[in-house]
Parts: structure tokens; C-alpha cells; sequence
């Protein structure tokens, strides 16, 4: 499973040049003692056997003393860590904001309809894509080790614990880790994906989690055209957008899961349509946040790769943070 992609963060701290971080080294599920230090790490960790891999970032500006908000960064199909590492945002935000981030790296399978191994996500439809009698790899037990990890190693902010999710990794995210890690995470944010289909099978039938949830979607989005079968470029009106069959099951879907009624608000701000989903039909404060974007291609938004100039990382940093119990 190697480490691929070009291009980087704007400047982040070299890890080779940081002090050791202070913060106690432990013992997860095992594994040999874990030890980090300012900026980039590369692990590996044991689990069921097999040798995941992971990157966790430290911020320059951690203090062992001061609880750390930390997140959760999952790649796409035939990605890794290291290519969200890379290609996205989230090492500058997490030096201006103090955050520590874990990028993990998927598992490696033989797809049905494609020769060689793949980095994929154990999401919900992975079953139906790999050669039948492919082992699924625990994915949600990989993450609940990687945050005992971090919690073990770090004082983690169990109040600001976040996910997010570009594609197949966003896949992971809404039907795997909102309803069985719900509690685990303080809310979600996904790119490049998002509940379609009938309503069966992507983790509708479950019961309502009240948690919070982010999703951008481009209108020129190659992948999700593909997977849907909409052409495009997608709608960009919002009444042409909410009437559209696919992406108003997609909202059906994903407030059902939530435990949203369909009522929403909706604003414009080019070059995006924002619909936002607030009515709890329990009550609860949580929110669903769904952002159209007018020429944004299947990709996960960093401001300077696409040319709308959507930076993910600091809509859903606000996002995450307007969810945050005091």
C-alpha cells in the first residue's frame, strides 16, 4: 500500500526539525509503544493481523496541557493518507486552528470490475464491488483504535472529536461511522459523495442518529454522475436542484438517517445553493447542511485545486465548530 499524490500543504512544519511532542506514549490493542512529534508522523498499527497505515499531524502549537480538538480525514478510492495529507487543507487549518489530524489509509482490494488492488473504504457497497470471498477489513475498528490512539497519546477534546470524508472515504463516513460511531464524533462533514439510491441498503433503515452533517457536491462531479447515472452538469437552481429525482432522494435519505423532516432553508452564495435542514422530528439541535457547487469536479475542495475556489476545510471547521455542546 503505498504513499502517493503530489503537491502539499502551504509550509507545514518539518517534521524532522520538531521537538518531541509531551505527551505520554501507550500501548493500543497490543502494538508496540507509539511515541510522536511536532508535525507529520507515519504509523503503522496492528489490527486483526494486519498492518494499517496512518499519518497523524501535530499541530506546531500543541500544548499537552490544553485540551485538542482532533480529527478524522478519510481518502477516496485508490488514495491515502499521505494524498489527503497532501491535497488538502487540513495541515494549514490544523496550524492556524491547533487541531491534531489523522489521515488513515484504506485497505487494498481486488475489485470486480477492474484488475489489480484498490484502496477502498469498508462502506456500505464495498461488498457488491470486490471479487467474491474478499476478507472486508474492520474499518470502524480501525478508527476506534486510532482514537483510543490518539486519546492515549494526546489530551483530546472529547467535545470536538470530527470526521470527514471525500468520496469513497465520505462513503465510509455516512454508513458506517454515523450510525455505528455516532457517539464517538462530535459531527460530519463529506465531498464527493452522498446517500443515493432508493433509501435501501446505504443506512436508512436505521434508526434516527441526531447528529450533524456537512455535504458538498460539484455540479461537474464525473464520479457521482457516474454512480447515478445523472448527467451532467448538475442543477444549480435551487427548486431545479430539490425536484431533481436523484438528489431529492439523496435529501430524503440523509434526513431520514438524521432525523430531519424535509423543511429546509436555502440561500445562494456563488457560486454555490446551500440547502440547510434544522426541523429535529425529536427534537434534537442537529443540522444537515447540503452545498451544491457550480463547476466543482469530483474532487475534494482545497481552495487553489478548483476553480469555484472552495476551500472544504474552512466551511466545515465552522460547521463543526457551531456543533460543539458548551
Amino acid at each position: 500500500m503505498g504513499n502517493r499524490g503530489n503537491g502539499g500543504p502551504e509550509n507545514p512544519p518539518p517534521a524532522e526539525t520538531q521537538p518531541t511532542v509531551a505527551a505520554p506514549s501507550s500501548t493500543v490493542g497490543g502494538d508496540a509503544t507509539f511515541s510522536f512529534q511536532t508535525g507529520r508522523n507515519d504509523k503503522t498499527i496492528n489490527i486483526d493481523g494486519d498492518q494499517r497505515e496512518f499519518i497523524v499531524y501535530v499541530p506546531s502549537g500543541y500544548n499537552p496541557n490544553t485540551p485538542t480538538p482532533l480529527l478524522f480525514m478519510f481518502h477516496g478510492s485508490n488514495q491515502s493518507g499521505n494524498i489527503m495529507f497532501e491535497n488538502t487543507d487540513w495541515v494549514n487549518k490544523a496550524e492556524k486552528e491547533t487541531i491534531i489530524v489523522i489521515f488513515p489509509t484504506g485497505w487494498e482490494y481486488p475489485l470486480v470490475s477492474e484488475p489489480g488492488l484498490h484502496e477502498k473504504w469498508d462502506s456500505e457497497n464495498l461488498e457488491k464491488e470486490i471479487v467474491p470471498g474478499t476478507e472486508i477489513k474492520d474499518d470502524v475498528r480501525f478508527t476506534r483504535t486510532l482514537l483510543d490512539l490518539a486519546k492515549s497519546n494526546f489530551n483530546i477534546d472529547n467535545k470536538r472529536i470530527f470526521a470527514s470524508g471525500f468520496s469513497n472515504g465520505g462513503g465510509f463516513v455516512l454508513t458506517r461511522l454515523i450510525t455505528e460511531m455516532h457517539d464517538d464524533f462530535t459531527a460530519f462533514a463529506v465531498s464527493g459523495t452522498g446517500l443515493f439510491g432508493s433509501g435501501e441498503g446505504n443506512g436508512t433503515g436505521a434508526i434516527p442518529v441526531n447528529t450533524s452533517l456537512y455535504t458538498i457536491i460539484g455540479t461537474q462531479d464525473e464520479k457521482v454522475s457516474l454512480g447515478t447515472g445523472r448527467e451532467r452538469p448538475f442543477p444549480i437552481q435551487p427548486d431545479d436542484i430539490f425536484n431533481d429525482p436523484v438528489f431529492h432522494q439523496m435529501m430524503v435519505n440523509t434526513t431520514a438517517l438524521l432525523g430531519l423532516s424535509m423543511d429546509y432553508s436555502v440561500e445562494t452564495d456563488s457560486p454555490s445553493t446551500i440547502f440547510t435542514f434544522r426541523n429535529s422530528t425529536s427534537g434534537a439541535k442537529n443540522e444537515f447542511i447540503f452545498r451544491m457547487v457550480k463547476g466543482l469536479f469530483h474532487e475534494y475542495p482545497a481552495g487553489d485545486n478548483n476553480a469555484p475556489g472552495v476551500n472544504a476545510s474552512d466551511l466545515f471547521w465552522d460547521f463543526f465548530l457551531s456543533h460543539v455542546e458548551q
